[in-house]
């Protein structure tokens, strides 16, 4: 989570949420042709907040592979404890 992350209000937290998620489902169906329009509807949200959160397209992939990148991380260090392999600096 980053810092601006940690002082978003709940719901802004959870628009967000909404957004990167419905983002990376459209993504997928539709590649780079998904629009912003159709991903603040998908998420339930207005066109004003997902440009509040994400000012361009390019913002809104770079979150995406951004969280993919930290679940990926935390995942492998979750594993590396359970079988007791040395982390990384």
């Amino acid at each position: 989570m980053t810092s601006s992350q940690k002082t978003l209000r709940a719901d802004a937290r959870r628009n967000r949420e909404r957004i990167v998620e419905s983002a990376r489902e459209l993504f997928a169906r539709d590649g780079q042709d998904a629009q912003i329009e159709e991903i603040a509807a998908h998420a339930g949200v207005g066109i004003g907040t997902v440009y509040r959160h994400f000012p361009t397209k390019q913002a809104l992939l770079t979150e995406m592979v951004r969280s993919r990148f930290t679940r990926f991380a935390v995942a492998t260090a979750v594993l590396a404890a359970a079988w007791g392999a040395p982390q990384a600096a």
